[in-house]
């Protein structure tokens, strides 16, 4: 596996699994209710007050509801991407690294004895999760 698919797996998972997910959950609570008796009041309360809203202000809040997960999404790549001024550790050259390993099985897993390992956000790469977000929300994702 080379850097390229590993980034192309991770911004895929994510997106699919954090961001279109998400969303769907939040419009699903607001459009039908809770799924279950045990869903907490303020779930019920907001789903009657979507409700209670005209179709052009139901578009305005999925609309909202939309633009925060872009928002939140954005802003953990932009974390992930090492771009927010400064070290993380003071006074010491640091970063997070996102790495994609593979393991021979599931006990080598579980001890963290990696086969093969591509770090996704290289401080020396030409592009960053968060630029490659739109190129991977805008375009059709097979589940």
């Amino acid at each position: 596996m080379n850097t390229e698919t590993g980034i192309d797996l991770f911004v895929d998972r994510i997106v699919k699994r954090a961001y279109k997910s998400g969303i769907e959950v939040i419009k699903s609570l607001l459009r039908s209710g809770p799924v279950t008796r045990k869903s907490k009041f303020d779930d019920l309360k907001l789903h009657e007050w979507y409700q209670g809203l005209d179709n052009s202000q139901k578009m305005i809040v999925e609309d909202l509801v939309e633009k925060t997960a872009y928002s939140v999404l954005f802003g953990c790549l932009v974390v992930l991407d090492n771009q927010t001024m400064g070290n993380l550790l003071i006074n010491e050259v640091s970063d997070i690294g996102l790495y994609l390993q593979s393991y021979e099985d599931v006990d080598h897993r579980l001890n963290g004895e990696y086969k093969s390992a591509i770090r996704i956000n290289h401080p020396k790469s030409n592009f960053s999760l968060h630029d490659l977000l739109d190129n991977f929300i805008h375009r059709e994702l097979p589940d």
